[in-house]
């Protein structure tokens, strides 16, 4: 047909959606654009192209050519889904939200339209929005886990607890193999210091999933959030076994034994997975927090290892405050303040309610004569209120725990 008719687009989206449903992604793409030639306007050959970028991993040519296929046609239920997901990626989470409604009436699968849509007005933080929409979907009779899950996240942060406990546990008995639920149950119980409740939850999903170890991870936090350390380090240690090339599960370990004082335990735990892997954030900062409070020379080897540890921490994950703080400290001691001043104000851009790390940059600013900067510092520092250290330790397991887990 192309021999006797060039210019006939619609032979020529047919044979480029041929060429592309047979795995000739590079070929349709020219057919495509031979129709884009002749016609720049042709929507079905603009759309297909853009589906076929996408495919193919080109997402920044696929979202030029569904921004032009969608100004052509504005509800194009397939060309809005699309674009919706590239908006999603980049975190523009609100256009993405209303690009998935403009979707719904006409996608293929309603279902992942409609979820999409869900989840994307969870992230934009419209939690009313994502309940409605959630709740339209159960009406419709969409009863999967997932979907009930991420019901949950907007039910808790919209204050409605009950409701998100019953969405969790509804997702569990659909999906009863899927650790996520249980997880996500166990750590609403955890954010509402619910603890017993938490470690029945537990005992159910060990009891499906015997060898879950994020459960156990989680399990073991409980124990620790109730001062019951050795329980704690049991579950740590069973974590480790179900677990053994998953790097979380040492550190959980070692920081447990770091609780209980046995720091030399910890620091051999930490120095064996940092062996296998100096790149891992987590190892690195805890066996340097291990060494900083066996309490290392300025200088010493020790020092030094911990130094070299932190340093590697921040390389794995700049974006981190805790290792840097820890790092900007070992070198105030060692008396290079130029060096820890720079670590410092890197802590505060990341995370400006440090009040420990205001407190000793302002320090350092005063014996160095930037008295100004120190008056201000001092000044933040005043409004900050210390967390108890009794508490806050368990609560920073349980963060590492949540972080590490994802």
């Amino acid at each position: 047909m192309l021999v006797q008719a060039p210019a006939d687009l619609k032979a020529r989206n047919l044979l480029g959606i041929a060429l592309m449903s047979s795995g000739r992604r590079a070929d349709a793409n020219l057919h495509f654009k031979k129709a884009l030639e002749v016609d720049p306007h042709f929507h079905p050959a603009l759309k297909n192209l853009a589906i076929n970028e996408l495919a193919m991993g080109r997402s920044k040519d696929a979202k030029t050519h569904f921004e032009r296929a969608a100004k052509l046609v504005p509800k194009d239920a397939v060309v809005n889904f699309h674009l919706g997901q590239i908006y999603f990626s980049e975190g523009r989470y609100g256009e993405a939200a209303d690009l998935f409604e403009s979707a719904q009436p006409g996608f293929p699968d309603p279902y992942q339209a409609s979820f999409n849509l869900t989840l994307a007005r969870v992230k934009s933080k419209d939690y009313a929005a994502a309940i409605r929409a959630g709740e339209q979907m159960l009406a419709q009779g969409h009863r999967k886990g997932e979907l009930y899950n991420l019901l949950s996240r907007a039910y808790a942060e919209s204050g409605r607890t009950q409701e998100a406990y019953d969405a969790l546990r509804t997702a569990t008995k659909i999906d009863p193999l899927d650790e996520t639920n249980y997880l996500d149950l166990m750590f609403l119980c955890l954010e509402h210091e619910n603890w017993d409740l938490s470690l029945e939850i537990s005992e159910v999903a060990l009891q499906m999933i015997p060898r879950a170890y994020k459960v156990r991870l989680q399990r073991g936090a409980v124990f620790a959030l109730k001062g019951q350390l050795d329980e704690a380090e049991k579950e740590f240690l069973a974590a480790t076994e179900a677990a053994p090339k998953v790097n979380l599960t040492f550190v959980t370990l070692a920081l447990v034994k770091i609780e209980r004082g046995n720091l030399a335990e910890a620091i051999d735990v930490l120095r064996a997975r940092r062996a296998l892997d100096h790149k891992d954030y987590l190892v690195n900062w805890i066996l340097a927090e291990a060494i900083s409070k066996e309490g290392a020379l300025p200088g010493s080897a020790l020092e030094r290892e911990a130094v070299l540890a932190l340093e590697d921490a921040v390389r794995a994950n700049p974006r981190a405050a805790q290792p840097r703080a820890l790092l900007a400290t070992l070198f105030a001691k060692r008396g290079d303040p130029a060096r820890a001043i720079r670590e410092f104000e890197a802590v505060l851009k990341l995370d400006p309610n440090d009040a420990a790390s205001a407190y000793q940059l302002a320090l350092l600013y005063q014996k160095t004569g930037a008295t100004k900067r120190a008056e201000e510092l001092f000044a933040k520092v005043g409004k900050a209120r210390a967390e108890d250290p009794a508490r806050s330790a368990p609560r920073n397991l349980v963060r590492i725990i949540r972080e590490g887990s994802h």
